[in-house]
Protein backbone atom coordinates (compact mmCIF):
# COMPACT_ATOMS: atom_id res chain seq x y z
CA UNK A 1 0.00 0.00 0.00
CA UNK A 2 2.77 2.76 0.51
CA UNK A 3 4.24 2.23 -2.59
CA UNK A 4 1.16 2.58 -4.62
CA UNK A 5 0.67 5.69 -2.02
CA UNK A 6 3.53 7.44 -3.32
CA UNK A 7 3.39 6.55 -6.93
CA UNK A 8 -0.04 7.68 -6.92
CA UNK A 9 0.75 11.37 -4.91
CA UNK A 10 3.90 11.75 -7.56
CA UNK A 11 1.85 10.72 -10.46
CA UNK A 12 -1.17 13.53 -9.43
CA UNK A 13 1.04 16.26 -7.46
CA UNK A 14 4.75 15.79 -9.27
CA UNK A 15 5.95 17.48 -12.66
CA UNK A 16 9.26 17.13 -13.81
CA UNK A 17 9.34 20.25 -16.16
CA UNK A 18 8.66 22.58 -12.89
CA UNK A 19 10.54 20.64 -10.43
CA UNK A 20 8.20 20.86 -7.91
CA UNK A 21 4.39 19.86 -6.28
CA UNK A 22 0.86 21.52 -7.10
CA UNK A 23 -0.19 23.45 -4.26
CA UNK A 24 -3.81 21.64 -4.77
CA UNK A 25 -5.39 19.15 -7.64
CA UNK A 26 -9.41 19.46 -8.55
CA UNK A 27 -9.76 16.46 -10.94
CA UNK A 28 -7.46 17.52 -13.80
CA UNK A 29 -7.32 21.02 -12.72
CA UNK A 30 -3.38 21.86 -10.77
CA UNK A 31 -2.47 24.93 -9.32
CA UNK A 32 0.95 25.30 -9.86
CA UNK A 33 1.63 28.08 -7.24
CA UNK A 34 4.83 27.73 -5.32
CA UNK A 35 3.60 27.79 -2.02
CA UNK A 36 5.10 26.10 1.47
CA UNK A 37 2.42 23.38 1.52
CA UNK A 38 4.61 21.07 -0.49
CA UNK A 39 7.30 21.32 2.40
CA UNK A 40 4.96 19.44 4.72
CA UNK A 41 5.07 16.36 1.86
CA UNK A 42 8.46 16.44 2.25
CA UNK A 43 9.27 16.86 6.43
CA UNK A 44 6.40 13.43 6.77
CA UNK A 45 8.51 10.59 8.44
CA UNK A 46 6.87 8.63 6.04
CA UNK A 47 6.59 10.94 3.24
CA UNK A 48 4.46 10.34 -0.01
CA UNK A 49 7.64 11.51 -2.09
CA UNK A 50 11.22 9.85 -2.85
CA UNK A 51 13.93 11.40 -1.92
CA UNK A 52 15.13 13.22 -5.30
CA UNK A 53 11.58 14.81 -5.47
CA UNK A 54 12.13 15.87 -1.62
CA UNK A 55 15.73 17.62 -2.46
CA UNK A 56 13.69 19.60 -5.89
CA UNK A 57 10.83 20.53 -2.98
CA UNK A 58 13.18 21.96 -0.66
CA UNK A 59 15.39 23.82 -3.32
CA UNK A 60 12.58 25.20 -4.54
CA UNK A 61 11.22 26.50 -1.55
CA UNK A 62 14.49 27.83 -0.11
CA UNK A 63 14.89 29.32 -3.37
CA UNK A 64 11.35 31.23 -3.72
CA UNK A 65 9.91 30.91 0.05
CA UNK A 66 13.06 31.64 2.53
CA UNK A 67 13.07 34.39 4.21
CA UNK A 68 15.49 35.47 7.34
CA UNK A 69 12.05 35.09 9.60
CA UNK A 70 10.37 32.30 8.25
CA UNK A 71 8.47 30.94 4.79
CA UNK A 72 6.70 33.26 2.73
CA UNK A 73 3.25 31.99 1.71
CA UNK A 74 3.44 32.53 -2.07
CA UNK A 75 6.27 33.06 -4.08
CA UNK A 76 7.78 36.86 -4.89
CA UNK A 77 7.71 35.86 -8.96
CA UNK A 78 3.59 35.58 -8.64
CA UNK A 79 1.96 38.48 -9.94
CA UNK A 80 -0.54 38.05 -6.62
CA UNK A 81 2.65 38.47 -4.70
CA UNK A 82 1.66 41.14 -1.89
CA UNK A 83 5.16 42.04 -0.16
CA UNK A 84 3.52 43.90 2.64
CA UNK A 85 0.63 43.12 5.17
CA UNK A 86 -0.67 46.48 5.86
CA UNK A 87 -3.69 48.48 5.42
CA UNK A 88 -7.34 48.10 6.86
CA UNK A 89 -9.09 44.57 7.16
CA UNK A 90 -9.95 43.68 3.56
CA UNK A 91 -6.26 44.77 2.53
CA UNK A 92 -4.85 42.89 4.95
CA UNK A 93 -7.16 39.63 4.27
CA UNK A 94 -6.60 39.70 1.16
CA UNK A 95 -2.73 40.13 1.61
CA UNK A 96 -2.72 37.66 4.31
CA UNK A 97 -1.68 34.18 2.04
CA UNK A 98 -0.37 36.04 -0.42
CA UNK A 99 3.20 36.42 0.55
CA UNK A 100 3.36 36.94 4.52
CA UNK A 101 5.85 34.98 6.16
CA UNK A 102 4.91 32.92 8.63
CA UNK A 103 8.16 31.85 11.40
CA UNK A 104 6.25 28.62 12.18
CA UNK A 105 7.16 26.98 8.89
CA UNK A 106 10.31 27.03 9.60
CA UNK A 107 10.49 24.00 11.74
CA UNK A 108 9.14 21.82 8.72
CA UNK A 109 11.96 23.22 6.39
CA UNK A 110 14.82 23.11 8.72
CA UNK A 111 14.27 20.73 12.19
CA UNK A 112 12.78 17.89 9.82
CA UNK A 113 15.33 18.19 6.69
CA UNK A 114 18.93 18.89 7.54
CA UNK A 115 20.21 16.17 5.79
CA UNK A 116 18.58 16.99 2.61
CA UNK A 117 19.43 20.32 2.64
Amino acid sequence: MPELIENSFVQIFWSDSKGYLADSVDGDIKDWTVRPNQIFAAALNYSPIPDDIKQCVITVVKNELLTPRGLRTLSPSDPHYKGVYEGDQPTRDSAYHQGTVWPWLLEAFLQKLPKLL
